[in-house]
């Protein structure tokens, strides 16, 4: 018997690459995905998946090498994101369409924030591209993106794991995918750069990408860095609060030290660290209501 499933998807950049593993584990041991709802990139890679291609998009993501993802990037010259997206969501339009949310066959909601009414937005009906443009609009990365006259932005921002979406839905078991888990390591420490550090006076765009987007393993004290260890401690802080007001009955925890929020080009062993995460959360999954 197929066991019907509330699957929430939570932000956390790069990170978000586990969902993809875990949808693929779920399917694998027969549990049905009834609805999805997601923030930033839990948005993203949910939508995908309600609209019939997320394989292709995993296929193209584990081909983007460093450079490739460099290409993806087109700067902004207005204050409000260091990159329009443009780029990005033109090859994204690829995967997702011109669907509508009302048309998919599960139910969806992509979590944003609503700038105009300082409030979190869910996106239910209407343009699907729309809905995940806004929902990774990350604030000082992306622009805003703009829908009838108001502006929005990232959902993590306030709901980075939305599991309240789920109380309306008639399903069996709910489950949440939580990209900003707690490990037991210590983070790594920031290292200085030398002033006499050549990368730290770029001459060229692509010399400023490099230098903001250094995908290292020990992370130096860039702009990028401070802005992304502030955001994983606030989206960490947020998820854990999300899971006591409304528990789920399962939660798969991917390490927030996998890899670093902006480690796009690191889809494949991501994706592999999902699927293994829920086969394994599954396996010591043992719900006293179902049979």
């Amino acid at each position: 018997m197929q066991k019907r499933v509330s699957l929430v998807l939570g932000s956390g950049g790069a990170r978000g690459y586990a969902h993809i593993g875990v949808i693929k584990a779920l399917e694998q041991a027969n549990y049905q995905i009834h609805a999805i709802a997601g923030s930033s990139m839990g948005a993203l890679v949910g939508g995908l998946y309600a609209n019939g291609t997320l394989d292709e998009y995993a296929e193209w993501v584990q081909r983007l090498d460093f450079m490739a993802v460099m290409r993806l990037l087109d700067f902004s010259f207005v204050n409000a994101g260091m990159f329009k997206g443009d780029r990005i969501f033109e090859r994204l339009h690829d995967f997702i369409g011109d669907r509508l949310i009302e048309d998919l066959p599960l139910h969806y909601t992509a979590v944003a924030v609503d700038l105009s009414n300082r409030k979190e937005f869910w996106f239910q009906r209407g343009s699907l591209r729309d809905a995940i443009r806004a929902s990774i609009a990350v604030p000082m990365i992306f622009t805003p993106a703009e829908i009838n006259g108001r502006f929005f932005i990232d959902g993590g921002i306030l709901n980075p794991l939305p599991l309240s979406v789920t109380v309306a839905h008639d399903i069996d078991i709910v489950i949440a995918v939580n990209v900003n888990a707690q490990t037991k390591k210590p983070p790594p420490a920031f290292e200085v750069a030398s002033e006499t550090d050549t990368a730290m006076q770029p001459r060229s765009l692509l010399g400023k990408a490099l230098t903001f987007l250094k995908f290292q393993s020990a992370l130096e004290l860039r702009m990028l860095d401070v802005m992304n260890r502030s955001f994983e401690m606030m989206q960490e802080s947020l998820s854990n609060y999300k899971i006591a007001g409304y528990p789920p009955d399962l939660e798969i925890s991917i390490p927030v030290d996998l890899c670093n929020g902006y480690d796009f080009h690191k889809a494949a062993q991501v994706i592999e660290a999902g699927f293994v995460a829920t086969e394994k959360a599954l396996a010591e999954f043992m719900p006293t209501d179902l049979s």
